[in-house]
C-alpha cells in the first residue's frame, strides 16, 4: 500500500514538473491543481534550477528528481514527526522558527491591511496550536548528553579490546593458523567471554540512557 502511494505521488510530481517547465502555457507548481502532491514542498524549497535542464534530457532527469524527492519525503514521514514530538529541543526550535516565520507580513493590495504570509515547512508537518512555547532548558538534557558521550567512549574501548583479542593467536581455536585464514575462528571459551562482555556493556548502556 505504501509503495503504491509513493508511486502515485511520483507520477503526480513528475507530471507537474513537466507542465511547469513548458516554454508556453507553463503551469506553476504552486497552482491549486498540484496542492495534493505531498512531496511538492521539498521541490519548491530546493535552490537547484532544475528547469534549466536542456529539453532533450528533461524526461530522464525529471524522473530522477521526482523519484528522489518522493523517496526523501517518504523517509521524512518515517521519523521526523516522532523526532519533533518526542524531543523537547526539536519541538522548541521548530516552534520558535514557525513563530518567527509567521510574523512576516506582506502588504495588502491598494492600502489594505497587512496579512500574514502563508508559510508551511517543506515536510508538511504542522505543530499543534498552542498559546505559549513549549518549555525547554538545555540543562535538562546535559546529564543525558554526558551519559551518551561516556557510553560511546566505553563502547569504543570495548570494540578495540575485542579486536585486539581477535587478532591474538592465543585466542584462536588453532593458534598456529594452519589454514592460513584471514579470520581464524576463536576458541569457544574466548568467544563466550567476548559475547558476555558485549552483553554486559549493552545492559549498562540501557541503564545509563
Amino acid at each position: 500500500m505504501e509503495l503504491e502511494r509513493l508511486r502515485s505521488q511520483f507520477s503526480l510530481l513528475f507530471k507537474a514538473m513537466q507542465l511547469a517547465a513548458k516554454a508556453k502555457a507553463a503551469v506553476p507548481l504552486t497552482s491549486k491543481s498540484n496542492s495534493n502532491i505531498e512531496s511538492l514542498q521539498l521541490l519548491l524549497h530546493t535552490s537547484w534550477d532544475w528547469k534549466s535542464i536542456v529539453v532533450n534530457s528533461r524526461h530522464r532527469e525529471f524522473q530522477h528528481i521526482a523519484g528522489v524527492t518522493t523517496l526523501e519525503f517518504g523517509i521524512i514521514e518515517e521519523y521526523r514527526m516522532r523526532l519533533i514530538t518526542s524531543t523537547p529541543g526539536a519541538l522548541y526550535l521548530r516552534s520558535v522558527l514557525a513563530g518567527a516565520l509567521k510574523k512576516e507580513h506582506r502588504p495588502g493590495i491598494f492600502g489594505a491591511p497587512t496579512r500574514d504570509a502563508k508559510f508551511r515547512f517543506a515536510d508538511r508537518i504542522d505543530l499543534p496550536a498552542h498559546d505559549t512555547l513549549p518549555t525547554f532548558s538545555i540543562e535538562e538534557l546535559l546529564p543525558r548528553l554526558e551519559a551518551t558521550q561516556e557510553w560511546r567512549s566505553d563502547e569504543m574501548a570495548v570494540q578495540n579490546l575485542v579486536k585486539v583479542i581477535e587478532r591474538c593467536p592465543l585466542s584462536w581455536r588453532d593458534p598456529s593458523n594452519e589454514d592460513d585464514s584471514k579470520s581464524p575462528p576463536l576458541d569457544p571459551q574466548v568467544e563466550a567471554v567476548l559475547v558476555q562482555l558485549v552483553k554486559v556493556g549493552t545492559i549498562f548502556s540501557n541503564i545509563l540512557l
